[in-house]
């Protein structure tokens, strides 16, 4: 079972873009489990689907690190999660961009 790690980090990915499409699709702040910071928000169906968004970038990482995983082996798996998933983190606060409250 070499590839243990590589199949772990595909299935965490594709949980992260499940729960991704859940909050496009129902839009619903509650769904996140900080809601009561997010109840005081101006347009809150629009954070939803940027939020959305910026989570199904950050499932890029460990979706990438498991491919190269299968491709190449654990150390470059490691070293491709570290690097993808700094990078992805960045975007999604930009993707995110600034909350406006009341």
């Amino acid at each position: 079972m070499d590839d243990g790690f590589s199949i772990l980090m595909l299935w965490f990915a594709g949980a992260i873009l499940l729960y991704a499409g859940l909050l496009a699709w129902t839009k619903d702040f509650r769904l996140i489990p900080r809601w009561r910071i997010s109840k005081r928000m101006k347009d809150k169906k629009g954070f939803m689907v940027r939020f959305a968004k910026g989570m199904a970038v950050v499932a890029l990482a460990p979706a990438l690190c498991g491919v190269v995983g299968l491709l190449l082996g654990n150390a470059a798996a490691f070293a491709v999660l570290a690097v993808a998933f700094f990078f992805c983190l960045r975007a999604a606060v930009r993707i995110i961009g600034k909350v406006e409250y009341y």
